[in-house]
């Protein structure tokens, strides 16, 4: 007799596995959806406005990628690494300054956040010619002419999508695509010798 009510308790207690939705996911899910879909119109926006304004930015991003492709996400990891690791670095020490109470925290968090601005900016400019590499093979493949925004903005859109994507986006067209960006915009720019 004992066991058939352990039997039935264990029953009733087990947790079930039909997900029920709390009534305010909706909301949350809709604000979710509308926030990425801004999100990708303000990044195929910037990409076309910068593409607009710095002609010449994109252009040596987009050369220093085609010519040495290798070489310039090598550059890029490079570049991530060393400015990562001088970031990680400022903002340790900023806090173990703030542990402290001394008056340096507020130079070692603002330098900290100075390398990220860079990091940030360079990747962004160097996304131009990312964007306009692949906007070009984008052409080659539709065979057909698109102006030069047309082809940014569907390359954006196309590169926004694919690192949208679980697993693959997230672990190999994202990080592919920002160590691309930022060696190209180290090697359009500064100045190497040979190129």
């Amino acid at each position: 007799m004992a066991s058939s009510q352990a039997v039935t308790s264990a029953v009733v207690t087990s947790p079930s596995f039909v997900i029920v939705p709390r009534a305010d996911a909706l909301p949350k899910l809709v604000w979710g959806i509308a926030i990425l879909l801004f999100g990708i119109a303000f990044f195929v926006a910037l990409m076309v406005f910068l593409s607009a304004v710095l002609p010449g930015v994109r252009e040596r991003a987009r050369a220093s990628l085609k010519l040495h492709p290798v070489q310039t996400f090598l550059c890029g990891l490079l570049g991530f690494g060393l400015l990562g690791a001088l970031g990680a670095f400022l903002y340790s020490q900023s806090r173990i300054e703030l542990l402290l109470r001394t008056e340096y925290v507020p130079s070692m968090l603002g330098g900290a956040i100075a390398v990220g601005v860079v990091v940030v900016l360079g990747t962004v400019l160097g996304g131009m010619g990312v964007i306009q590499a692949l906007g070009e093979r984008l052409e080659q493949l539709n065979q057909r002419d698109m102006s030069g925004l047309r082809k940014t903005a569907w390359a954006a859109l196309l590169l926004a999508l694919a690192s949208l994507f679980p697993g693959i986006g997230w672990a190999i067209v994202l990080p592919l695509a920002l160590m691309l960006a930022f060696g190209a915009i180290l090697r359009g720019l500064l100045p190497m010798h040979g190129r």
